[in-house]
């Protein structure tokens, strides 16, 4: 089960964010989803920021994003804050600032030879 949180119209505080993970956690949830509408850079890294605390508290696997084109960065380094999945277009967009698989395939592999993989 996915409890998810969604905000289209904006990004909530760090610790708002951080309870909406931990409360699907507390109800059950297998995975804890939040995705929020950024207005400027600073809410793309509140996003990050609460996904890496709630990260180090929770016990189940968690996904975040930042919509829009604004938020697309959170797509592709999620990964890097605690976020264990995303989401890419296929044959099409099913929300904003969803990146083309390809693309976001090649990002992937870029981060993990940085990191030190193959």
């Amino acid at each position: 089960v996915i409890l998810s949180y969604h905000n289209f119209g904006y990004t909530p505080g760090h610790d708002f964010l951080v309870q909406r993970f931990l409360e699907a956690e507390r109800l059950g949830a297998d995975v804890a989803k939040v995705a929020v509408m950024p207005r400027d850079r600073a809410d793309v890294l509140a996003l990050l920021a609460a996904t890496a605390t709630a990260h180090a508290k929770a016990g189940v696997p968690l996904i975040s994003m930042s919509m829009g084109p604004l938020g697309a960065v959170t797509r592709m380094v999620g990964g890097l804050f605690g976020s264990s999945l995303s989401f890419a277009v296929g044959a099409g967009s099913s929300a904003p600032g969803q990146i083309p698989i390809a693309d976001l395939r090649a990002v992937y592999d870029v981060i993990g030879r940085a990191r030190g993989g193959s």
